[in-house]
């Protein structure tokens, strides 16, 4: 995590199923990389994926420049 770019949680739909703490998952990423985006995803849902199609959009844009 401390040089990933972006980090995806998947099926997050599920959380409350498994008891999910996504506020401590992002305080421990934060403590590895202050920098990267995490994004919340669930594919059944949708949730999320605005905002990661966003991110790569804007990674593509990037690379040309």
């Amino acid at each position: 995590f401390a040089r990933a770019d972006v980090v995806l949680l998947n099926k997050s739909d599920l959380f409350s199923v498994f008891d999910f703490d996504l506020d401590a998952f992002r305080r421990g990423i934060r403590m590895v990389n202050q920098e990267t985006p995490v994004i919340s995803l669930s594919c059944r849902t949708g949730l999320g994926m605005d905002e990661w199609l966003a991110w790569l959009m804007r990674q593509k844009s990037a690379s040309k420049a």
